[in-house]
């Protein structure tokens, strides 16, 4: 699992041009595969803006 998770995120990482705005539907993508709904996501973005930081990082760490 831990190897699956690395390797999303080495994806995420290669694929992800343009800021983590243009991430997001890659980063919702490789995250509905293990199992997070479109709640979980929304509650995800909403956080996102609350913590100071790249969208793109608080992103990854709320879905690792």
């Amino acid at each position: 699992m831990i190897i699956k998770i690395f390797l999303v995120f080495l994806k995420i990482g290669f694929l992800g041009f343009g800021g983590g705005y243009a991430m997001l539907s890659l980063i919702y993508h490789e995250s509905s595969k293990f199992g997070m709904t479109m709640a979980q996501f929304a509650d995800m973005n909403a956080l996102d803006g609350i913590i100071p930081g790249p969208i793109a990082i608080n992103s990854a760490t709320y879905v690792g």
